[in-house]
């Protein structure tokens, strides 16, 4: 009987696969019939596509490491939490930040995902927050070290140094909250 339902959660899975994939070619196929000139074809042309593997070979090593780190921290609270599972969560954490704003609708996701592998959702909220507070802060640290190592270059970009400064404001403003 479980290997029943075990069976029916991949068939159902693979459906929602196959329906995903289906919509994103028909949107990529609407978006380009809607945007594909001449101009186009001239740029595809000059495209390096070894930068763009690299890119997503980075990509995807970026969010092992988020997966790694997340067993990580789950570890202390429960052994349930593969490194599949991990992937699955911070997978789960993109697509919400994606469909909603600020960037932060897939935490609860996360806390979610994670009580399914019998962790309390305060422990979940503490994975989560410790997660994203360290995330903050290297962000944080990172944007004033790049202020100061390419200030002569953003001077050249009307702008930029004020966009700098209001998400360093707000990102000090969300980390002490």
């Amino acid at each position: 009987e479980k290997l029943m339902k075990k069976s029916g959660n991949i068939n159902n899975s693979f459906i929602r696969l196959i329906i995903i994939i289906g919509i994103s070619m028909l949107l990529i196929i609407i978006i380009s019939v809607l945007t594909f000139d001449d101009r186009t074809i001239d740029v595809l042309s000059q495209l390096n596509f070894y930068y763009f593997f690299l890119l997503l070979i980075t990509w995807f090593g970026l969010r092992a490491m988020d997966a790694f780190s997340l067993l990580l921290y789950s570890r202390g609270f429960s052994k349930e939490v593969t490194i599949l599972r991990a992937f699955r969560a911070v997978t789960i954490r993109i697509f919400g930040n994606i469909i909603t704003p600020f960037n932060f609708g897939g935490q609860p996701l996360v806390i979610h995902e994670l009580t399914k592998y019998k962790l309390s959702y305060g422990n979940g909220y503490s994975i989560v927050f410790n997660k994203l507070f360290i995330y903050t802060c290297i962000n944080t640290v990172g944007g004033i070290i790049s202020f100061f190592i390419y200030k002569e270059q953003i001077h050249y970009f009307p702008g930029v140094s004020i966009i700098f400064l209001i998400s360093g404001i707000l990102t000090v403003i969300l980390a002490t909250l």
